[in-house]
């Protein structure tokens, strides 16, 4: 979150990776506990961001590739795919952090 924090600290619309503004950015979450990938939903989208959510690493590697996100939060501990494979794919395709 402290990524999400000091972007959204800085109070404009600053251009991020992507060339997407800080407002409206989407973030990708891949939680499989519902309440965790709630909390972090409702934290972002308080915060103006466009928060979207997977529950497997199968599906967050399709949303990623469907939706564009500026940002990955990834749970290591994935079913289908962990974690750990799901970023190793972003990272063959893109830089997001």
């Amino acid at each position: 979150m402290v990524a999400v924090r000091s972007w959204y600290d800085r109070g404009d619309d600053s251009m991020i990776g992507g060339g997407a503004t800080v407002r409206g950015c989407k973030i990708l979450i891949a939680e499989d506990e519902r309440e965790i990938a709630d909390l972090l939903r409702d934290y972002l989208e308080d915060h103006q961001f466009e928060a979207l959510v997977s529950e497997d690493g199968e599906e967050a590697l399709r949303m990623f590739r469907e939706r564009s996100p500026q940002l990955a939060l990834l749970d290591v501990m994935l079913p289908k795919l962990d974690g750990m494979e799901v970023c190793r794919a972003i990272r063959s395709e893109s830089s997001i952090p």
